[in-house]
């Protein structure tokens, strides 16, 4: 069995930190997809890899609105009001995403609101006009820089190539299987939706010719989820020590 493994966030986050925010592209996709009205518009696959995309962008916005609230003053209105929008992407940013409009909306308006914490707390420092490099103000912002999560996306085989029956609409063989995980509290969590992928069989169990997929969210009341799913989940998930 083989898989090919995609390390989406770097583990120290070094590239967040160093790497000017790419503002532009992403405001102009949030602002696409809080326009769109039509939830059957994109199939889940294409909506969860649009909320991963949106996931990881507002990490990274997050780490930049914490380093620029380490100096405003405690009592200043500004930090009080920053700490809820930072308490509230902390939970929501936590949540698994799905692979409907009204999740990437969601992730959408949470960036938008990201930015305008940002836009309205002082700029960072020049060079040179910072303390020295060991100063409790570099160090603190030097602990903020590292709080962001890293994130494997792994395309696995399914061995034995299940079948999923008909039920509603066609059934299909699952061949392979998107799985994305997130490091939190030293261990590998399943992050958002398993989309299961492979032949289409029709309603005599023949294959059409066609490709299908299938969407999975664990977690979620009332969705089962098959024990070989659960098992390809647990087999792929990376080593505690990973990076």
């Amino acid at each position: 069995m083989s898989s090919t493994y995609h390390v989406l966030h770097d583990p120290e986050g070094h590239l967040a930190a160093e790497l000017p925010l790419d503002r532009e592209p992403h405001m102009l996709l949030a602002k696409a997809v809080i326009g769109w009205t039509d939830p059957l518009a994109l199939q889940p696959a294409d909506y969860s890899q649009i909320a991963l995309q949106l996931t990881g962008h507002a990490r990274a916005v997050v780490l930049d609105v914490q380093a620029r609230l380490v100096p405003v003053a405690g009592d200043d209105p500004a930090r009080a009001l920053t700490e809820v929008v930072l308490e509230e992407a902390d939970r929501r940013l936590n949540e698994p995403f799905k692979g409907t409009m009204v999740c990437v909306q969601g992730r959408a308006r949470l960036l938008r609101a990201l930015y305008e914490r940002l836009d309205r707390l002082p700029s960072p420092p020049q060079d040179g006009g910072s303390g020295p490099a060991d100063s409790p103000e570099n160090h603190e912002r030097g602990t903020l820089m590292t709080k962001a999560r890293p994130t494997r996306q792994v395309q696995a085989e399914i061995p034995g190539h299940w079948q999923i029956a008909a039920g509603v609409g066609r059934g299909m063989v699952a061949t392979t299987a998107e799985l994305t995980y997130e490091k939190r509290s030293g261990g590998w969590e399943l992050l958002g939706d398993v989309v299961v992928r492979g032949p289409e069989l029709d309603a005599r169990d023949t294959k059409t010719g066609k490709d299908a997929e299938r969407t999975f969210t664990p977690g979620q009341p009332g969705h089962h989820i098959p024990d070989w799913l659960t098992d390809l989940v647990d087999e792929h998930r990376p080593r505690p020590d990973a990076d």
